[in-house]
């Protein structure tokens, strides 16, 4: 996955000449990252984040989600067994897939509060059952 422009909350743990510095991320993974893409953030800001992350993390265990199938490009129902950090790992029709978080959708991304207009993006059932679901334009 591309995590261009997303943050994530880090430990410096070397340095190249102050221009680009080695961090490990709170789910362990590693980069090299230049100073100017960095911003400082307390012990205590760090410990308080990763918290947070790893809670909701957690709260994902064994709900079931709408997650999308790389095999095909169709959304389908599955099950978050684990998180990885920067993945969820799914059950997904007897299989076991990798996903981002960008292509699971939770009931807590339904958001019954957004109007829909005529233009409007979403994801929807194409089939009676709810088994596949596939991104659509609402078009009046």
């Amino acid at each position: 996955s591309d995590y261009s422009f997303s943050y994530a909350p880090a430990r410096i743990t070397g340095t190249d000449d102050n221009w680009f510095f080695d961090l490990k991320f709170y789910d362990s993974s590693e980069a090299e990252v230049p100073r100017e893409e960095m911003y400082y953030i307390s012990a205590e800001q760090y410990h308080e984040d990763t918290k947070f992350i790893r809670d909701i993390e957690e709260a994902l265990l064994g709900s079931f989600v709408v997650v999308r199938d790389n095999s095909d490009g169709l959304y389908r129902r599955g099950m978050v067994t684990r998180a990885t950090g920067r993945s969820y790992e799914i059950s997904l029709n007897g299989d076991t897939i990798l996903q981002d978080p960008a292509q699971v959708f939770t009931d807590y991304k339904k958001s019954p509060n957004q109007t829909l207009l005529p233009g409007s993006h979403c994801i929807c059932p194409l089939d009676d059952l709810q088994n596949s679901f596939s991104p659509l334009k609402w078009s009046p």
